[in-house]
């Protein structure tokens, strides 16, 4: 860490953040402008960077904030002497804003907000984070917990609460009288939700195409086939899939959390909430979800919102229990792993998921079998990348520039060449600050007992004698003592000489340890080391015109561009309409439903 010299001048930097759009009287504009009215007053003081502002994301995580991360980044490189806030709640909102100020105080950055007359150089301003971070902690707790309850309230009295299923939309009810400050606008005194009529005709048929023996996944090309928008085509997201498709997920994934349009009881008319909660993760600043028990969960019969009739639910909870019981072994302990594994929002298992993205539709490419990478929307029509690439050759080809820029025969010569010149500087500076021979206890105990003789009334003969013998064996322990420092250099000097070997061997360890990594601690702290090496912290592969290899670049932000061309072998997904469920749409037959009758078994994908 390099140490900042202490001068009246100052090298600024400013941070801001708010955490929704209604927060307009605390927006980072007028943070901005609190905090460089401060700075003009100052003398000597310059802003050294563009202001550092996330809008619109929560304080109560670190991961998930672009801004407050490149800021503590400029402080870790020393680009910065002070950072103004607009008051510590800015900063952070959770129990670890002391540790965060003294970290930011380790690398020599003082902190001063100008609302709350915080300074991290003041006697009490431990005392003071300390507060306001046991303050902000009990005030994001007692919110969410007043939400929480405002909303059960609100399903109790017969009021919707949270968002809404495909097949249904919202309505929103204005208040007589009341105004929202901000826009002017009338408040929204209720939200109720009904049936969207074009929806709720997309989600029979699904019902009824599932019931007559088509799978999920047919049902969601066919869908994309015939261009009928899916669930979240409106949806208004800041990172989104390109093509906006249905996935066999929408329509079925895991019955007990009723996942997917086919699982879900709204369709039947009983609306259940609070299934699930919530957890953010300080760290990334994603949220997870955690499934409550059933006993806290709140059902309601509301039959205006039912879509489906009772018979055809029966029909598809037939459906579903058939296939699962026509499964193989491996095939339902390999569904059961994988749903304990991604249950609650789960990272990925591999080392590049979730940062390797599909060029074609802006999917992420997933895992596929125990060798491959896959885009996921080509399954259903969704995109034409019908590529699988090997995961060993994307994380060889991705790692390559990493490897070649720490161990190539160019960087370990840098680097020995780098590391014998300071073993010699340090060698010249021991030197030239060893102005007296080196002194060890052997030695200071030499010396003592020459004091104590020199007191002593000795004659001259007798005490020359014992000197001169003295004398002799303190030369011998100096001897020595230079003898062990010339062998400590020489070791050091070793050590440098074999850097290439050493260098090669744990170039082998690194890369056999990242082929056999298994630990999901280790891959998910590996996957954000790497995302912050790169400049969109994302990956973008497409296929090249023949389809014969995916092609793109890893950008980088130290080491540039690196384009990437992987092979691939083409996808060819099975006829996903088989002739009996064709023949029985044509034929109007419920397979299923009339005499609730198992389906016949047919071939799935």
């Amino acid at each position: 860490m390099r140490k900042r010299e202490e001068s009246e001048s100052k090298r600024c930097a400013v941070y801001a953040r708010f955490s929704t759009d209604q927060q307009k009287e605390t927006s980072t504009e007028s943070q901005v402008a609190v905090c460089t009215n401060y700075l003009n007053k100052q003398a000597d003081w310059t802003l050294v960077a563009a202001p550092f502002c996330d809008e619109g994301i929560s304080g109560t995580g670190v991961g998930n904030r672009p801004a407050f991360l490149a800021m503590l980044d400029l402080a870790a490189s020393g680009g910065f002497d002070v950072l103004l806030i607009n008051d510590l709640t800015r900063l952070s909102r959770t129990v670890d804003l002391p540790v965060t100020i003294a970290d930011l105080q380790a690398q020599g950055v003082v902190v001063i907000g100008v609302q709350d007359n915080f300074d991290s150089r003041s006697e009490v301003a431990v005392l003071q984070a300390s507060f306001s971070a046991v303050s902000s902690h009990q005030s994001v707790s007692g919110t969410s917990k007043r939400v929480h309850a405002a909303h059960q309230l609100m399903v109790k009295s017969g009021k919707h609460a949270g968002g809404c299923s495909y097949g249904h939309k919202i309505i929103h009810v204005p208040h007589p009288t009341e105004r929202d400050r901000f826009s002017g606008l009338p408040v929204i005194a209720e939200k109720r939700i009904e049936v969207d009529v074009e929806e709720a005709k997309v989600v029979e048929r699904i019902f009824t195409d599932f019931a007559n023996g088509l799978s999920t996944t047919a049902i969601a090309a066919r869908l994309n086939a015939e261009g009928i928008p899916s669930p979240g085509a409106a949806w208004e997201r800041k990172v989104r899939r390109v093509n906006r498709g249905w996935m066999a997920s929408t329509l079925s994934s895991d019955p007990e959390r009723g996942g997917g349009i086919l699982n879900n009881e709204i369709y039947i008319g009983k609306y259940i909430w609070n299934r699930r909660r919530s957890v953010k993760i300080r760290s990334t600043g994603k949220t997870v979800w955690h499934d409550n028990s059933p006993s806290v969960w709140e059902r309601e019969d509301r039959p205006h919102l039912r879509i489906i009739s009772d018979d055809l639910w029966n029909a598809v909870k037939k459906m579903q229990a058939w296939r699962r019981s026509s499964r193989g072994d491996a095939i339902s302990k390999g569904i059961a792993d994988g749903k304990a594994k991604r249950r609650g929002g789960a990272d990925s298992r591999y080392l590049l998921g979730s940062l390797l993205i599909c060029g074609s539709c802006g999917s992420r490419l997933i895992g596929d079998g125990a060798l491959d990478y896959i885009c996921p929307a080509f399954t259903c029509g969704g995109c034409d990348n019908d590529l699988r690439v090997r995961r060993d050759d994307v994380h060889r080809e991705v790692f390559a520039p990493l490897h070649e820029y720490l161990f190539s025969e160019e960087a370990i010569a840098r680097q020995q060449a780098r590391a014998r010149m300071d073993l010699e500087r340090m060698r010249r500076e021991e030197q030239k600050a060893s102005t007296k021979p080196v002194v060890t206890k052997a030695i200071q105990a030499i010396d003592e007992q020459v004091a104590a003789l020199r007191k002593l009334s000795l004659g001259p003969a007798a005490l020359n004698a014992v000197l001169a013998e003295l004398k002799a064996e303190r030369a011998e322990l100096e001897a020595k003592a230079g003898d062990r420092a010339v062998e400590r250099y020489s070791r050091a000097q070793r050590l440098i000489d074999r850097l290439p070997e050493t260098a090669a061997k744990y170039r082998k360890v690194i890369t056999q340890g990242a082929k056999a990594l298994t630990d999901h601690a280790a891959i998910c702290a590996g996957r954000e080391a790497i995302r912050k090496l790169l400049k969109d912290g994302t990956i973008v592969l497409k296929p090249n015109a023949p389809h014969t290899s995916l092609v793109g670049a890893v950008r980088f932000a130290e080491l540039g561009d690196h384009v990437l061309g992987l092979t691939g072998s083409q996808r060819h997904v099975k006829a996903l309409v088989n002739e009996k469920a064709l023949m029985n749409q044509e034929k109007g037959i419920m397979v299923g439903v009339t005499g609730f009758e198992p389906a016949t078994p047919t071939s799935r994908t």
